[in-house]
Parts: structure tokens; sequence; C-alpha cells
């Protein structure tokens, strides 16, 4: 009887150390795998970009991928980051025993030059083209020459193609266009309303300018404006970038949206000046847009009416 009981005892010991050794009754959890690829913002792939995710990181190789290996299961943020290009991430659950795979584009860092003033240029040319929520659509093309001293004014509306206005001011002289004959009038009578075309032009693209030179300056400030660069194209006969600015006003419970493309000369004696912006204004529902070219620079020449 004692030889069965020790039996069934050295029995059990076996079987204990033999189900402690396959793992005994639960499995180690599986780890996982995640696969990351990183491309620029042209699809082209990026070597040498920081991979990090959680506590693990690496470098991706020259075709811009790099595995985790090994990965527990959890919530995780994916950020890439390279010099010269904006970072990216995502966010990803990874589950147990799973491979998945994370693709992540990296934008080229916008580096933008303050626009230049044109004002201070012997001459050019400027058309504004407003539409606005009530219906009015009209140009204003006010060409300059002699740094001023010669202007030409001219306001059309651009639904009937009727010219509403035109103005033509030589030094101290002026004339007015009625009824498609030019009349001489004092200067002293149109001086004002020159003035206030001028500063409604002028204001239409220091507005834009100086809004986007505080983002350029300041890309990290308070001021709600950024700068996005979307690409290169000629316009107006020059070399262009183009970039695109959007911002954000606040006044008690209004709040206004403004979005600028501003097509900027790249190259250049006229390196910096903005040729053309697109602006658009919502506020309160309702949209104006207006649409700024300037060109010409140094090139205009008047001839009276």
């Amino acid at each position: 009887m004692k030889k069965i009981v020790v039996m069934r005892i050295i029995l059990l010991l076996f079987v204990g150390v033999f189900v402690g050794c396959s793992g005994g009754g639960g499995t180690q959890p599986k780890t996982s795998q995640v696969n990351v690829s990183v491309v620029d913002d042209s699809g082209n792939a990026l070597s040498g970009v920081s991979v990090k995710m959680g506590s693990y990181s690496g470098t991706a190789d020259n075709g811009g991928k790099y595995t985790f290996s090994n990965v527990n299961s959890g919530s995780y943020t994916i950020e890439a980051s390279k010099d010269g290009y904006d970072s990216a991430t995502t966010d990803m659950t990874v589950g147990e025993g799973e491979t998945k795979a994370v693709n992540l584009t990296l934008k080229t860092t916008v580096i933008a030059e303050e626009i230049s003033n044109f004002s201070n240029l012997n001459s050019y040319k400027e058309v504004i083209e407003t539409q606005s929520s009530d219906g009015t659509h009209q140009e204003i093309e006010i060409l300059m020459a002699q740094k001023g001293k010669q202007q030409k004014i001219t306001v059309t509306d651009l639904k009937t193609g009727e010219i509403q206005f035109a103005l033509y001011i030589d030094g101290d002289k002026a004339k007015i266009k009625s009824d498609d004959t030019w009349v001489d009038i004092p200067f002293s009578q149109v001086s004002g309303m020159s003035a206030g075309f001028l500063n409604f032009a002028q204001s239409m693209v220091t507005g834009v300018q100086d809004s986007y030179n505080v983002a350029v300056r300041t890309p990290s400030g308070s001021a709600s404006y950024s700068i996005e660069r979307a690409g290169s194209e000629t316009i107006n006969g020059y070399p262009t970038i183009k970039y695109v600015m959007k911002g954000k006003t606040t006044s008690g419970v209004q709040q206004a949206i403004a979005e600028a493309d501003v097509w900027t000369i790249s190259s250049g004696a006229y390196k910096n000046y903005s040729t053309r912006m697109i602006i658009s204004v919502i506020n309160k529902g309702e949209t104006d847009t207006m649409t700024v070219n300037v060109s010409d620079f140094d090139k205009v020449t008047i001839s009276g009416g």
C-alpha cells in the first residue's frame, strides 16, 4: 500500500514538472510588428528620417522604410521628423500578434521671405477686381508712373462693361472722362478722390503683406496666420512661388476668416515683390473676394486723355 502511495506522489510531481516546463495553463503574449514608410511631398522615398513610436525609435533606410519589431499591444503615436521638413504624426492601436503598415508624408518646411513694398518703384500697373456678396463686380485699374506724378485710374462695372469713372493726373493737371470725353479739371478738386483710390488699392496689398510678413517673422507667434507653399508658376510674366495664407480674427462674438493666395516673384530684379493676390473674406456667412494683379514694374508710361 505504501508503495502505491509513493508512486502516485512521484507521478504527480513528474506531471507538475512537465506541465510547468510547457508553460503551464497560460501562454506568453505575442508581440507585433509595425512597418513605417516615409515619403516627401512629391512622393519620393525619404531616407534618414527619425521615427518614434512610444519608447521605440529608429531611422528610416534609403528606401524611406523602418520596421518596429517586438511591439507590445497598445495605443501609440507614431512621429516622423527630419531637418528641412515639417514633422508628421499618426495615431495607431496595435493588437496582439498584428503586422501593421503606416505611411507618412513629410512636407518641405516653408522658408518664406518677406514681401517687398512695390510702391517705391518708379512705375507699375495695379488691377483690382472686386466681387462682393451684394452682387457688385468691379474692376479698378491704376497706372502709376514717375513715382506717382502721373496716374490714370479707371473703374469698370464688369457686369455691364461700362466705364463708371476715369481720371488722369499729370503733375498738377487733371482730367476726368465724362460721356467718352476727357474734361480738364483743377487738380485740387480731384486730389482727394485720387488719394482715396490709391489708399484703397494700396491697403488691399499692404493688409495681406503685413499679415504675411508677421507670419514669416513669427511662425509660432500669437498671430493666427499660417503660410503654406503651393507650387511654382509664371504669373504676369514673372517666375513666382505661390503661397496660401490663412488667418482668423475675432472681435467680441464676431469672427472673420480670411484666406489669401499670394504669388511672389522668385527671382530677378523684382524678387520678393507680390504680383498677384486673391483675397477671400468670410464674415457673417457672406464672402467677399478681391483679386489684385500688379505688373509692368518700371515699364508703365502714361499718355494723356
